[in-house]
């Protein structure tokens, strides 16, 4: 033997790169999906966020109230969430005028989507999040817009503001009780997340009309998309603690309906109305055509 090194086989130095690129790829996978998980940890600590549910209702007032005797220093940075969550609603407040006064859109995300298979709001439809869609017409509608949805929702990046919910119940009502507290005596057109055929033209003749407004099809009135107007909000405040399912609701108020004659100026009325549930739904969705974003 000369004393030099042997080289190893090249089958050997072969399995040794395709076992650095699987590790690589794994490595790469594992980071992304780190930072899928660190923009939904990001989008609970945002400054476009909301928190209107009882407890922050409860740490406001605890902030309000004077300090008690032989307590000293400042609070602690729970403690301080409120009061940036209350600065942020009086920058978001409406501007004095005709544009202030229109309705606030309300995208409702706060379901479990279960029939779905769950995050029903991140559910890719022609390549775009599901929420995505109302978001779009809201914008084109010209309307300030919020989402609305629990703590635990998972939501993909949103140009808009995120308006927390109560925890529980699960129950629609409690994102319209929600945002109509968020609008300080402004109607709120509330619009499901799975709505992916609501169209600009619609929304913002909705949100223009007066009192509470719901869209009767068949003889049906369509839970959403609906105008809540802010005087009915004691009345949904005792409907949600009973549980009343939302058309029963606008049945129980003296709402206005608009048709099907009225809605075939903006399209289809079905379609407008088309709510995705499940799978077969999102099958259909995707075989109809949509508006461009």
């Amino acid at each position: 033997m000369n004393g030099s090194r042997e080289r190893p086989p090249k089958r050997a130095l072969e399995g040794d790169r395709l076992l650095r690129e699987q590790t690589n790829l794994v490595e790469d996978e594992l980071e992304r999906s780190s930072e899928i998980e660190e923009i939904f940890r990001h989008r609970l600590d945002s400054a476009r966020l909301i928190d209107v549910t009882p407890e922050s209702s409860s740490r406001r007032d605890a902030l309000s109230a004077p300090p008690r005797q032989g307590v000293t220093g400042q609070p602690d940075g729970e403690a301080h969430r409120p009061q940036r969550a209350k600065a942020r609603d009086q920058r978001a407040a409406p501007r004095r005028g005709p544009a202030g006064r229109r309705a606030l859109a309300a995208i409702l995300a706060g379901g479990a989507g279960s029939r779905i298979g769950g995050e029903k709001a991140c559910v890719r439809l022609g390549g775009r999040p599901l929420i995505s869609y109302p978001l779009a017409a809201t914008r084109s509608a010209g309307l300030e817009a919020v989402v609305v949805s629990k703590r635990a929702t998972r939501l993909p990046a949103v140009d808009c503001e995120i308006l927390l919910e109560p925890d529980s119940p699960s129950h629609p009502l409690c994102g319209v009780i929600a945002a109509l507290r968020h609008a300080k005596g402004r109607a709120v057109l509330a619009i499901g997340c799975d709505m992916p055929f609501l169209t600009g033209q619609l929304l913002h003749w909705m949100a223009g009309l007066e009192g509470t407004v719901a869209i009767s099809l068949d003889g049906r009135l369509e839970p959403l998309p609906a105008r809540w107007a802010a005087a009915h909000l004691t009345e949904l405040e005792q409907a949600l603690e009973h549980g009343a399912p939302m058309r029963r609701v606008l049945e129980s108020l003296p709402a206005r309906t608009v048709g099907r004659s009225a809605l075939r100026r903006f399209g289809d009325p079905h379609t407008l109305c088309f709510n995705v549930n499940d799978n077969v739904d999102l099958a259909h969705a995707d075989a109809l055509p949509r508006a461009a974003p």
